[in-house]
């Protein structure tokens, strides 16, 4: 039982980690497989951890491509706070969360807030192949 459990949780981490293909369009089920990959992993790993936050964007960005505008703000602004506090490899999962909110926010008529999530965008740029740029 302990090894399925490890098992189960290794690859909630693997997959959590990359979107369901887009052409795929299953918002449904996208949304119960963010749902029980953040449930396991706010059980699981320790408050703040990477996978947690890229689990509740992911979740957030299917209730967005649902027009889900209201219920996809709290997961977005939960992981976004969580990977922008992070060293590392995050930057293009931060900038997708930060193009989200904005989504949310226009869709939400909340121009202020989508504001500062444009603002951001602009103050930190990415390259082509969505790193931060060399300074």
């Amino acid at each position: 039982l302990k090894t399925r459990r490890s098992f189960s949780l290794s690859w909630f981490l693997q997959s959590a980690a990359e979107p369901l293909p887009k052409q795929e369009k299953d918002y449904d089920r996208a949304e119960r497989f963010y749902r029980e990959a953040l449930s396991r992993f706010l059980e699981k790993l320790p408050p703040g951890h990477t996978n947690t936050g890229i689990a509740q964007i992911q979740l957030g960005r299917a209730l967005l491509l649902e027009g889900r505008y209201k219920d996809a703000e709290g997961p977005l602004l939960a992981g976004y706070d969580i990977l922008v506090k992070q060293s590392g490899p995050q930057a293009a999962r931060v900038a997708n969360a930060r193009k989200d909110l904005v989504a949310v926010y226009e869709a939400l008529r909340q121009p202020d807030r989508a504001a500062k999530f444009r603002a951001e965008l602009a103050a930190n740029p990415l390259d082509h192949a969505g790193n931060p740029p060399k300074r």
